[in-house]
């Protein structure tokens, strides 16, 4: 089951937008994900899912869509740019960026480290046992020219050199000893021009 649930930036849940029930269909060796187009894939659901999104947004109201690591999928970005839809998408792929004619490949998570510190932030991170421990993250942010994808067929007729802005928030401050936890260092995806609001960086 795939939810789309409304949620206002306080926290207040409005109910699902959309629901969508499917059978996972099991798949012989031979065949692979890579060379099926989006709408055979099961990740299609996240772009039905901010058509809706986009089908109930009457224009009095910003609505954003907001997706974990399983929606970094290069289609998603493609018709949330088409659609002219806000989104922001925790990011899973270290993505090889476009530049033109040039042999050099660059990639995603080295650009993003190379990019001017613009300040800092303290969040609090439950751990294992329970409580929270206070992070120190500091925050970097790019736009971003995504190399388009090949897909079954050869390269499909999209922009390959779409801008994105994305933020990457990587923890300064010593961890706690016996919590488990991963230092903070996350990337995030978005097609939106404003903060989602005061104090919290997408």
């Amino acid at each position: 089951m795939h939810n789309t649930l409304a949620i206002t930036p306080d926290g207040l849940s409005l109910g699902f937008i959309d629901q969508q029930v499917y059978a996972r269909k099991r798949k012989s060796k031979e065949t692979s994900n890579k060379k099926l187009p989006i709408e055979q894939k099961e990740s299609y659901r996240w772009l039905k899912a901010m058509q809706t999104v986009n089908q109930v947004n009457t224009g009095e109201t910003r609505l954003i869509t907001v997706g974990d690591r399983e929606s970094d999928i290069y289609e998603l970005f493609h018709f949330g740019e088409e659609s002219h839809s806000e989104f922001v998408i925790r990011a899973s792929w270290d993505r090889r960026l476009d530049q033109g004619r040039t042999c050099v490949k660059k990639y995603l998570w080295g650009f993003m480290r190379k990019q001017a510190v613009l300040g800092t932030m303290r969040i609090d991170i439950p751990t294992h046992h329970g409580a929270t421990r206070t992070a120190s993250v500091s925050l970097r942010s790019g736009r971003i020219p995504l190399k388009c994808p090949q897909r079954k067929g050869g390269a499909v007729d999209w922009k390959n050199s779409a801008l994105r802005r994305m933020v990457k928030g990587t923890e300064t401050s010593q961890r706690l000893k016996g919590t488990r936890m991963d230092a903070v260092d996350e990337y995030t995806l978005r097609h939106s021009g404003r903060y989602l609001r005061k104090n919290t960086v997408v």
